[in-house]
């Protein structure tokens, strides 16, 4: 992995593979922004399809030179905690929008 080109590569394969779930980004409706980063965008949103509220976190595509190796390392193992941890306190991760 050299470059932001292939880490997106990497996470379509991943859709493509059924590793990862995606959905696009207009069937969420945003309540509100909760958060913003180096990277992106929190939003509080509700999901009609997931009958649930969700937290989305959006990766800033103006932004997406900056995204380097470790960093997207860093993106990626969160998704793995996320979909192997089960708390109460923490968000379940879904899978990845599309269509900002």
């Amino acid at each position: 992995m050299s470059g932001p080109t292939n880490h997106f590569g990497w996470l379509e394969d991943a859709i493509k593979d059924g590793h990862i779930n995606s959905f696009d980004y207009s069937q969420f409706y945003i309540v509100k922004e909760v958060g913003r980063g180096g990277f992106g965008v929190v939003e509080c949103a509700e999901s009609e399809l997931l009958e649930r509220k969700v937290a989305l976190k959006s990766l800033r595509t103006d932004n997406v030179s900056q995204l380097d190796e470790i960093s997207f390392k860093e993106f990626l193992r969160e998704i793995e905690l996320l979909k192997i941890l089960n708390h109460p306190n923490l968000n379940k991760f879904y899978g990845v929008t599309r269509g900002l």
